[in-house]
């Protein structure tokens, strides 16, 4: 049996690395650097069967590495740790871009899990932004907040019910068809019926 499609999105290889290192043994993994990448390979019809996207890219690996030092120093739940690092949460939320581009590009939510996959935004993100990551049909993942089986474990139920779930429009709805065993019962059934009623009527 494949192995699911996992698609990561993160500027930092770091991140990349690490999620490769803690899931690839479980999903066939795919990494990308760039929100732009994704979008191109959905645009080709090429779904995975499951995407997590981190919410914050910068402009250079550096500039993530430095960002990501000052937050984790001055975190501390609040937005205000954001403005002190220089960080500008609504420039560098590509993120949520890439989750709006999928919004359209599948008019309205995907066909596979998609989630906001981000350690910084629960103290970087006001109400608005996460109206937007719902909006948008993104479930969430804290990174670096639960263990890796819980992940795994979380991603393969949510693909499983994609993969289960009510016929989207515009699809022929699969017809439901008994058992194998059914089939042969009534088959039997009607065949010593048959037989019975000869019996009785002397036919044989």
């Amino acid at each position: 049996m494949s192995k699911p499609r996992v698609w990561f999105v993160d500027d930092l290889p770091s991140n990349l690395e690490t999620f490769r290192k803690n899931h690839g043994h479980a999903f066939d993994v795919e990494t990308f650097a760039k929100t732009e990448d994704v979008l191109e390979r959905i645009q080709h019809k090429d779904y995975p069967d499951a995407l997590l996207c981190d919410l914050f890219f910068f402009d250079s690996i550096d500039e993530a590495r430095r960002a990501e030092k000052k937050l984790t120093e001055l975190a501390q739940h609040l937005k205000q740790a954001a403005l002190a690092a220089g960080v500008d949460c609504q420039r560098h939320a590509l993120g949520i871009t890439l989750m709006k581009d999928m919004s359209e590009e599948f008019k309205g939510a995907p066909p596979f899990p998609m989630y906001a996959y981000s350690s910084k935004a629960p103290y970087l993100f006001g109400q608005h932004e996460w109206e937007d990551v719902y909006k948008f049909g993104s479930k969430v993942l804290l990174k670096g907040r639960v263990p890796p089986d819980v992940e795994r474990a979380l991603i393969l139920a949510d693909i499983a019910n994609a993969k289960n779930g009510p016929v989207r429009s515009g699809e022929p709805k699969q017809r439901s068809r008994a058992p194998i065993w059914v089939v042969l019962w009534a088959i039997c059934a009607v065949f010593l019926t048959v037989i019975v009623g000869r019996l009785i009527r002397g036919a044989w």
